[in-house]
């Protein structure tokens, strides 16, 4: 018996330690691990430009030999990010650190994860504050919801306007990034929103895409937690036929582009040719 409570507590310390572990946690290990001998000034920077720096800086940057260097390094990255140059302050750095703060604060889980190594945290420091924020979109679904708003620019493979999803599963406060491909995977049952999808779509896109044919939308500022969209004239009974299923399940696959073209937007949206004069 002994040997067996003991068996169970070193596989549930192994669940516990690996199975729980998630992108950030990785990205958290990697973070400690590489900046550990730098001085602190230096690892903040790291920190703070992780999502908008891409994988190429950060290894050019952490290779760095001196202070000096690093010093130079850090003012060379801005100054590719200076979006007017002629101005004295470059509003786009003062920006992003107002927004880092905003992150730490608001998005951070306490005992869990710091803002920046949550979903909602690297999206808005990759897009900046949304345009809207609306909290539990989907009348009867039974995990804590935002969806967020955001104007697009086409020029960067991104649509006009487009709406994220973030949802809170653990009931925590952790609000996770909706990734249609993953929750498909995992989701099959059926859920207390009103309607009738077939058990092999996507129940959560569904409501969401239900919701957002037969509403009208009422965006309300971050910060109002009573927040919610209002539907107005709506007799459908929020039922989905194969037809708008199938419609939805389209859009579902072109969001997944979406994420790509956000994600790598650090890539695409400055140059990097300061980045020459680092190699040794």
């Amino acid at each position: 018996m002994k040997k067996f409570i003991l068996f169970f507590l070193i596989l549930s310390t192994f669940f516990i330690t690996f199975g729980l572990c998630d992108k950030y946690d990785k990205v958290e290990k990697k973070y400690l691990k590489k900046v550990r001998n730098l001085d602190v000034k230096y690892q903040n920077f790291y920190r703070e430009v992780y999502w908008i720096s891409t994988k190429k800086e950060r290894k050019v940057f952490l290779k760095l030999k001196t202070n000096k260097e690093r010093d130079a390094f850090i003012k060379d990255f801005w100054k590719c990010r200076d979006l007017n140059p002629k101005t004295p302050e470059n509003e786009y750095k003062r920006a992003y650190e107002i927004n880092f703060l905003y992150v730490q604060k608001y998005f951070s889980v306490k005992g869990v994860r710091p803002g920046w190594l949550t979903d909602r945290g690297r999206i808005f420091l990759l897009l900046g504050k949304p345009v809207s924020v609306s909290r539990n979109p989907v009348p009867g679904f039974k995990y804590p919801t935002e969806a967020w708003t955001y104007y697009g620019n086409p020029s960067f493979g991104l649509p006009p306007k487009f709406v994220l999803y973030f949802v809170d599963k653990g009931n925590n406060g952790l609000y996770k990034l909706y990734m249609p491909s993953k929750f498909r995977r995992r989701n099959r049952t059926r859920t207390s929103v009103p309607f009738s999808p077939t058990p092999s779509v996507d129940l959560f896109y569904l409501a969401i895409g239900n919701y957002c044919y037969t509403a009208s939308f009422s965006p309300t500022p971050l910060g109002d937690e009573n927040s919610s969209f209002s539907p107005s004239n709506n007799t459908s009974g929020y039922l989905v036929n194969d037809s708008q299923a199938a419609s939805m399940l389209n859009q579902l696959d072109r969001s997944s582009t979406l994420y790509e073209e956000i994600f790598s937007l650090p890539k695409r949206l400055f140059k990097t040719d300061y980045l020459k004069k680092y190699k040794h």
